[in-house]
């Protein structure tokens, strides 16, 4: 009798085991739901393959029996075609044959309903077309072998489903559901203040395992049960811990109920205020007699608040105390206000440093003023200096550039002079032989052609002389010219160049200038002359110490409403890392040898701020320099 009750109670227990119940019906509608899903495959899987055999059962029927149909037609063997129609129609899902020629028409068996698989093909003998024949399948009896098929095998599959929901259902029982009802009673009666007894898991054999999840997190518990008390004891001690540091701070920390009555007051804060340790004191009537005013209308408010500040005269203490007070709120569940939590902080010696910081700053300011206006005046000089010392480069120049052009005027100007000497002994020698009465014809001949070669030889030099002061007295004029003109562009830089000579001579190099002869711009001709008189001479100073063919070529050329000037030489280059220094003021690697470092600098401040142009540089040692110059072809 006790086994049949044992048994019962634990049918009863299986029945009302929730989480049991719940996972048997998930696995057998999941396993429902593929088997409908895989026999609905199957069956569409069937019923193609029977639709194809009979699709090919046809054509066999074409291509087997039609020639013999054919033959039969053809010879008039009508009795014998039908006894072949009769023979065919009782292949396997052929249902109805019909061979028409002509006016005869003979069939075997008998037309089916829908579904069919119809099909016509032509009768040849010796490739002429004698007829046709007609096929007829139904599907009727495969639709319903199918569907037979189908839910034979659906039943099956859902009573061994259910059978096997029966034996997951008892498994889970034992395995999971007993155990787990034994944690949930294990757990509801620890106690975190003593150690319990350790928890010894329900085990059957086979079904349980000592090494399931379940016998883990049984393990698992013990664990957290040991951890738990001792977390327990770990919070109690770190409870002592706070009381003693509150106790012995230096801040205030209160808190009051919700009607603003202390229930909580550091030694501290009783202390200075002359508080008794028994007293149950409101902190409102606190604010009245100390004047804490903001503190009592944040108070009232019950709402956080921070930055409170309030001073505090008392008999109890020297002087006054400077206190910042903040809290938080208290709530229950509901939200209801329960009261607040809170300190005050003495910032008494941190507003005296920032009082003294206050004063520090203000002499600070006051230096900071003076040295500002003492940096602006060195500004102001420095800058002084540095136009003084632009104007001196240009005037250096200038007087570099009369120099030159003085040594090249001296060259034709002494060949004009000897000229002049040998004409004139020529013709002293042509009229004392001319006095004397001895003068041949022969030697009056000679003497006039010494005096012609001398003529010609001086009229092109002094021809040659005067073309340099013209193109020196043209570049002087434009470099100290402020006034805007229209001019040819290639006859400024070609005077420039010639002016130049007495210095390109000494590398040597020929500047090459390349563009359209006729090309003209409006705007400052003198500056346009001194920006590549510097980068000339730039070239001859620093480029070509170690080349033996030195080149330097200007090319320009008119883009849209721009003109585009190209400078390059093939001298020993700039470093990558130099390019942005070598526009700065002052800047040059030839200060020994008296360089100033202002001639790209005035080449830049002409470019950007008078032409309000680009200049582009590019450069790499050995490779030469190349500067772009874009300037608009009219200056505003």
């Amino acid at each position: 009798m006790r086994k049949y009750a044992h048994r019962r109670n634990t049918i009863s227990k299986i029945k009302i085991s929730h989480l049991g119940k719940r996972v048997s019906i998930i696995v057998f509608a999941i396993s429902l739901v593929f088997t409908l899903i895989f026999s609905f495959i199957q069956t569409k899987l069937a019923i193609n393959q029977e639709i194809a055999h009979i699709e090919n059962r046809q054509l066999e029927l074409d291509q087997d029996f039609t020639q013999d149909i054919g033959t039969f037609i053809w010879n008039y063997e009508f009795f014998t075609l039908q006894l072949r129609l009769n023979a065919l129609e009782n292949l396997s899902h052929i249902d109805y044959l019909q061979v028409t020629s002509d006016h005869y028409t003979f069939h075997s068996g008998e037309k089916g309903k829908e579904p069919l698989i119809k099909k016509s093909f032509p009768i040849l003998y010796k490739n002429n077309i004698v007829g046709d024949i007609y096929v007829e399948s139904s599907l009727q009896s495969v639709y319903q072998d199918i569907y037979y098929n189908f839910f034979h095998s659906l039943s099956v599959n859902l009573l061994k489903t259910g059978l096997l929901c029966l034996v997951i259902l008892y498994i889970f029982h034992y395995s999971i559901n007993v155990r787990l009802t034994q944690m949930v009673k294990y757990l509801k009666e620890i106690d975190p203040h003593l150690i319990s007894k350790k928890l010894i898991l329900f085990k059957k054999p086979i079904i349980t395992s000592s090494k399931d999840e379940i016998s883990k997190l049984g393990s698992t518990i013990n664990k957290l049960t040991i951890n738990l008390y001792h977390l327990y004891d770990k919070i109690r001690k770190e409870k002592d811990r706070l009381n003693d540091f509150t106790q012995v701070s230096s801040d205030w920390l209160w808190e009051t109920d919700c009607d603003g009555m202390l229930v909580f007051a550091s030694d501290s804060m009783k202390k200075t205020l002359q508080m008794d340790s028994n007293e149950t004191v409101s902190l409102f009537d606190i604010c009245k007699k100390f004047n804490f005013n903001h503190l009592e209308e944040n108070l009232k408010k019950n709402k956080p608040f921070n930055l409170c500040e309030e001073k505090l005269a008392s008999d109890n203490i020297s002087g006054s105390l400077i206190l910042i007070f903040q809290a938080v709120i208290k709530n229950d569940i509901n939200h209801q206000f329960l009261g607040y939590r809170g300190t005050a902080i003495d910032v008494t010696d941190l507003y005296l440093a920032q009082h003294q910081l206050k004063e520090i700053n203000q002499n600070l300011e006051k230096k900071v003023t003076e040295r500002t206006l003492e940096l602006k005046h060195n500004l102001e000089q420095l800058q002084k200096a540095q136009t003084q010392l632009i104007e001196t480069e240009k005037l250096a120049a200038l007087g570099s550039l009369v120099a030159g052009v003085a040594h090249e005027v001296n060259t034709p100007l002494g060949v004009a002079v000897t000229s002049n000497s040998i004409i004139q002994e020529t013709i002293n020698d042509l009229k004392s032989q001319f006095e004397t009465q001895t003068l041949t014809a022969d030697q009056f001949s000679i003497l006039i052609n010494e005096i012609q070669d001398a003529t010609q030889l001086q009229e092109h030099n002094l021809n040659r002389a005067a073309k340099l002061i013209k193109d020196f007295k043209q570049t002087a004029v434009d470099q100290v010219s402020e006034v805007k003109t229209e001019y040819v562009i290639f006859q400024v830089l070609q005077s420039l160049i010639n002016s130049l000579h007495s210095e390109t001579k000494k590398v040597p190099v020929s500047p090459k200038l390349d563009g359209d002869h006729h090309l003209v711009m409006y705007g400052f001709p003198g500056i346009l002359s001194q920006i590549f008189s510097n980068l000339i001479m730039n070239s001859i100073k620093h480029a070509f110490n170690t080349q033996k063919s030195p080149e330097i070529s200007i090319r320009f050329y008119q883009e849209d409403n721009e003109i585009i000037f190209i400078y390059q030489d093939n001298g020993s280059g700039v470093a990558p890392k130099l390019h942005e220094k070598i526009f700065e003021p002052f800047y040059t690697t030839q200060r020994a040898q008296g360089g100033s470092g202002l001639g790209l600098n005035i080449v830049y401040n002409l470019i950007k701020k008078q032409l309000k142009g680009d200049l582009k540089f590019d450069s790499d040692i050995d490779q030469g320099v190349t500067y772009t110059i874009i300037l608009p072809k009219l200056l505003s």
